[in-house]
């Protein structure tokens, strides 16, 4: 044997090449490449079905996608009623909330004048009482 040309099988002996094929898969876990044998099968890309049942196999498929589209169509219609449904609800407690809340700013407005009303009679009955005491105090003497 020679070091230069690797070792053939025999020709009796089928070649690996044309039925196995090695293959790379990155692993997405690690960086360690691991290669996988691959069947090549040249019977296997031909089809074993009849023109008949290739075509019941073909309608079968379509009907199956024209279900789930169906299905998907319903189900973005229902998503989008909900949705739009949500944001008019949001919508109609939002405004509720700015009016409560501006009640609550009128309602505090009002109550801080008021507060004030009473903070000033408050001060002016504690001068006016002052005021006769100091005139009770002057005519006790």
């Amino acid at each position: 044997r020679s070091k230069t040309a690797p070792a053939r099988p025999p020709p009796s002996l089928p070649s690996p090449s044309p039925s196995f094929s090695l293959a790379r898969r990155r692993s997405a876990s690690s960086c360690r490449c691991a290669l996988l044998a691959v069947h090549r099968s040249p019977l296997a890309a031909m089809s074993m079905h009849t023109p008949q049942e290739w075509h019941q196999h073909s309608g079968f498929n379509m009907t199956q996608a024209q279900q789930s589209h169906r299905r998907a169509h319903s189900q973005n219609l229902t998503s989008r009623r909900a949705h739009d449904e949500t944001v008019s609800e949001n919508m109609g407690r939002y405004t509720a909330l700015q009016g409560s809340l501006e009640q609550k700013v009128t309602d505090s407005s009002r109550l801080v004048d008021m507060l004030q009303k009473r903070k000033e009679s408050l001060q002016n009955t504690i001068q006016k009482t002052r005021y006769s005491l100091r005139l009770l105090e002057a005519a006790h003497q």
